[in-house]
C-alpha cells in the first residue's frame, strides 16, 4: 500500500516539474503521510524540507522561501495535496538528504542540510552500538521539523523494524510517554 503510494506522489511530483536536487516543503502530521512523501522526495533524488504541523503559517512560509521550495505537500483529510509555491527554482547539494532549520532562537532560522552520507551513517551506528534487529520497535516520537524524525525513519528502514507513533497529545508528557514505551514494549525512543 505505501509503496504504490510513493509511487504515485513521485509520479505526481514529477508531472509538476520537480527536478533532482530540488527542495520540496513538508507540512504533515501523520507519520505515514510524512514517511509517503519522504519517500517520494527521495525516489526523485529531491530533497524534503519538513516542518512541524504546528508552526505559525509565517514560519513556515519563510522556511519554504528560505530553502527554495517549490512546492509543498500538505495533509488534506486523509490525502496528501501538493500546493505550488512562487519561489525561484534552486539545487541544492547533490549529497543532500534532507533541511531542517534552526529554531531561530538567535534571530532568523537558518537552514541545515544534512548529508546522505551522516544520515546512513548514524543510522548504522545506532544499530551497531545498540544491538537494532528488524525484531525492534523504535517509538516515533519527533516532530517532523526536527533531524531525530529523519533518523526515526532510516533507521526503521534500514532495519526493517517496526515504528510506532505516539499520539501527539501525550507527547510533551515524559510520564505519559514512559507509559506508552512500557506498553507498547519499545526498544528505542530519541527523547
Amino acid at each position: 500500500e505505501i509503496i504504490s503510494k510513493v509511487e504515485k506522489l513521485a509520479t505526481a511530483l514529477q508531472q509538476l516539474g520537480l527536478d533532482k536536487n530540488e527542495a520540496v516543503g513538508i507540512d504533515l502530521q501523520s507519520l505515514k503521510h510524512f514517511t509517503i512523501a519522504v519517500l517520494a522526495v527521495w525516489k526523485l533524488n529531491a530533497v524534503p524540507c519538513s516542518v512541524d504541523f504546528r508552526y505559525p503559517e509565517q514560519r513556515k512560509s519563510f522556511i519554504w522561501k528560505n530553502a527554495s521550495c517549490r512546492f509543498v505537500m500538505l495533509e488534506s483529510g486523509n490525502r496528501i495535496q501538493i500546493e505550488e509555491l512562487s519561489n525561484p527554482k534552486l539545487q541544492q547539494p547533490e549529497n543532500a538528504s534532507f533541511i531542517l532549520h534552526t529554531s531561530g532562537s538567535t534571530g532568523i532560522p537558518k537552514g541545515v542540510i544534512q548529508t546522505k552520507a551522516c544520515l546512513a551513517h548514524l543510522a548504522d551506528w545506532t544499530a551497531t552500538e545498540l544491538g537494532l534487529s528488524s525484531e525492534d520497535k523504535i517509538l516515533a516520537l519527533s516532530s517532523f521539523g526536527f533531524d531525530a524524525s529523519y533518523h526515526e525513519l532510516i533507521l526503521w528502514l534500514s532495519l526493517g523494524a517496526s515504528l510506532v507513533e505516539m499520539p501527539y497529545e501525550s507527547r510533551q508528557d515524559i510520564q505519559e510517554i514512559r507509559k506508552y514505551i512500557l506498553k507498547e514494549q519499545l526498544s528505542l525512543a530519541w527523547i
